[in-house]
């Protein structure tokens, strides 16, 4: 149990920067959510992809829609992700395509002006779907746990936490950002805290100078060595943000590897 976890912890801190997420909105859990008040539209994101690969374009148009139009794309895109298996874990094809040109759509009619500093970030949100694999789409073995971020806009910190077992095993990955661009986040770690049926197994914080790079391997950190390396980092594109639906695109350090899509919901 102690390795499995250890694993989780560096998948964790490896995937894309984002990590998390899977919600208190999962199937069997939680109502679905209510729709944002908000009606004006400003800049938004198309993206365009095949399979997993998903390039992100800037739409000069967008905010050319209406509420109905926006309330009925966000309501397509949410049973979609409800429809699949947990957390997007083993999706079709078909399913991922159906997913990913919601999302494109939902992008040009995102409500929310500057989204990497808006105020609707902070909370609880559960991860309704993500084109990720592994530990941060609450895979670890055979089990799918659930998933969720939690932000904290005043504090400048963020918490990505993996639950396993309903509490038996759940892993925090912390964090802190960067606003390089009004839609975009560059993450920063800061710590990785682990328990095991209530008691804490693993407390590791990062220095200033490490915070930033990504554990390369598995093992690395079950050995306490962490690889060196500068350029690990990631950041997360936002593309549509209300007060409970968010969709972002989280790229990690190696730009040859496409972005994942995280989509997260959290009640209203």
């Amino acid at each position: 149990m102690m390795v499995r976890c250890v694993i989780l912890a560096a998948s964790l801190a490896t995937a894309s920067c984002f990590a998390p997420p899977a919600s208190p909105l999962l199937r069997g859990g939680k109502s679905s959510h209510s729709l944002p008040a908000e009606g004006m539209w400003s800049r938004s994101l198309l993206t365009q992809s095949t399979g997993r690969t998903a390039t992100m374009l800037w739409n000069p148009f967008a905010g050319n829609g209406n509420e109905e139009k926006r309330a009925a794309v966000r309501s397509n895109l949410v049973q979609l992700c409800k429809s699949g298996p947990k957390n997007g874990v083993g999706a079709s094809e078909e399913l991922q395509a159906s997913i990913t040109k919601a999302c494109r759509e939902l992008a040009a009619l995102n409500p929310t002006k500057s989204q990497a500093r808006s105020d609707l970030l902070t909370g609880e949100w559960g991860l309704l779907y993500t084109s990720t694999t592994g530990a941060s789409a609450g895979k670890l073995g055979p089990f799918v746990g659930e998933v969720l971020q939690r932000i904290d806009m005043a504090a400048g910190k963020y918490d990505n936490v993996v639950i396993l077992g309903g509490g038996v095993v759940e892993a925090v990955l912390s964090a802190r950002w960067e606003v390089p661009s009004p839609e975009t986040w560059r993450v920063l770690f800061e710590d990785i805290k682990f328990k095991v049926l209530g008691l804490k197994v693993i407390d590791r914080s990062f220095s200033r100078v490490s915070r930033d790079q990504v554990l390369d391997t598995l093992d690395s950190l079950a050995t306490g060595k962490a690889e060196s390396n500068p350029q690990n980092s990631g950041t997360w594109e936002m593309t549509y943000t209300d007060p409970t639906l968010r969709v972002l695109y989280a790229q990690g350090s190696d730009p040859a590897k496409p972005p994942n899509v995280y989509i997260l919901a959290k009640e209203g």
